[in-house]
């Protein structure tokens, strides 16, 4: 019974860090700048995931960097 009760926690172990690899390889990392009609960088700007509160600012020179979910939908502000 012991060698039973083992034998599966270790599968269920097994079967939670595999879900969470499966959940990981859903996210993707997005990156860029943000420019205004003129070309020009446009520092401290909103990145937001719609229907979220994740979100990041662009750097001073416009850059941004933001791990979002495959299917996410990026707001500027």
């Amino acid at each position: 019974m012991k060698r039973i009760f083992t034998h599966f926690s270790v599968l269920t172990l097994f079967c939670l860090l595999m879900m969470n690899v499966a959940v990981a390889q859903n996210n993707i990392t997005v990156s860029g700048q943000v420019k205004d009609e003129g070309n020009q960088p446009i520092p401290f700007a909103s990145i937001m995931v719609k229907g979220t509160n994740r979100a990041v600012q662009t750097e001073p020179n416009g850059n941004y960097t933001i791990s979002v979910p495959s299917n996410a939908t990026l707001v500027f502000a």
